[in-house]
């Protein structure tokens, strides 16, 4: 590469090119800082969460009530399961998909929303548009954490992956119906789709 101070003129420039440089050199560690942060944050990935909240949304706490956080044989049968499953991680026995999502259940299970958000994101990132278990249960969590317009769009984003699947319908449904119940409209649109699923003629 050629060496930028081969061009420069023989007058004291110093201050002037050592100032450009300069910046770029503070703007790389900048985002060599933002780089790290996000691989610890996805265990090291540098991509951001495939689903961020909705714009002006915030969860105020991430911890559920947890079944399974007592101190005792059900955490410790919880923490054991999120280990067995990491250990099958990548090792093509099971689909990522499925062992994200079962890993997220765990964490659920513990109480731990932010955990359990992080490994439904990994989820998303194998597999976003075909298969809707994830998008299903971010919807589930986001809903219990009061994020409610990120919860809907995930809900639509389950029966969008696969629509014939009646279960996403109905859970979209009765999230409408206890959350939203002012958006007529979504839950008119909604009940009109199921009840136009063959699925759902065929169920009944």
């Amino acid at each position: 590469m050629e060496n930028p101070a081969e061009n420069v003129s023989t007058e004291d420039t110093s201050l002037a090119t050592s100032s450009p440089w300069r910046n770029i050199a503070l703007g790389a560690a900048a985002l060599i800082i933002l780089g790290l942060g996000a691989w610890w944050m996805w265990g090291g990935s540098s991509s951001q969460h495939p689903f961020p909240l909705q714009p002006g949304e915030r969860v105020a706490s991430w911890e559920l009530e947890g079944s399974h956080n007592d101190d005792g044989e059900l955490e410790a049968g919880a923490r054991a399961e999120i280990a067995r499953l990491e250990g099958m991680l990548g090792k093509g026995e099971e689909p990522d998909y499925i062992l994200y999502v079962g890993i997220a259940n765990q964490h659920h299970l513990l109480g731990d929303g932010k955990k359990e958000y992080e490994y439904l994101g990994r989820a998303l990132t194998e597999d976003a548009d075909k298969t809707g278990l994830a998008w299903h249960n971010m919807g589930q969590l986001l809903a219990r954490l009061g994020a409610l317009e990120s919860a809907k769009v995930a809900f639509e984003n389950a029966i969008q992956a696969e629509s014939h699947i009646i279960q996403y319908h109905r859970a979209y449904i009765d999230f409408l119906r206890w959350y939203m119940p002012e958006d007529t409209e979504a839950l008119t649109a909604a009940q009109e789709t199921l009840s136009a699923s063959p699925e759902e003629s065929n169920f009944e």
